[in-house]
């Protein structure tokens, strides 16, 4: 399994608002949410559709270091200081979307079984 994070897309600031990209879906924090969010508040997620609705919510995370993204295919991160400061320079670049390394297995003991056991 991969120790690494994984990019699965890209946010960028778009005309005051920040447009996410994940696989082939479009997603949006629109103008009037997106202030919000660099400076630390939680807010809505909209799908690009005609007409655009809410799919999901970004908040930031526990430690402030990442915004999650929960997204109709599951949970992704973005690095939160990396789109604040793209969002307050109106750099239109993208920051990468990822998705956290899965924890290895745990290895586990091979079971007693037989006269092992009902001797225990």
């Amino acid at each position: 399994m991969s120790q690494t994070w994984e990019p699965v897309g890209a946010a960028r600031y778009w005309g005051g608002a920040i447009a996410i990209a994940v696989g082939l879906n479009r997603y949006v924090v629109t103008a009037t949410d997106a202030p919000d969010l660099v400076d630390g508040a939680c807010c809505d997620i909209w799908q690009e559709a005609n007409p655009p609705f809410v799919v999901g919510r970004a908040s930031w995370s526990d430690s402030g270091r990442m915004v999650i993204l929960s997204l109709p295919g599951g949970l992704v991160q973005v690095v939160g200081a990396a789109l604040a400061k793209h969002y307050r320079e109106k750099d239109r670049r993208p920051v990468a979307v990822v998705v956290p390394p899965r924890p290895e297995p745990m290895a586990r003991e091979p079971t007693r079984t037989g006269a092992a056991v009902r001797a225990v």
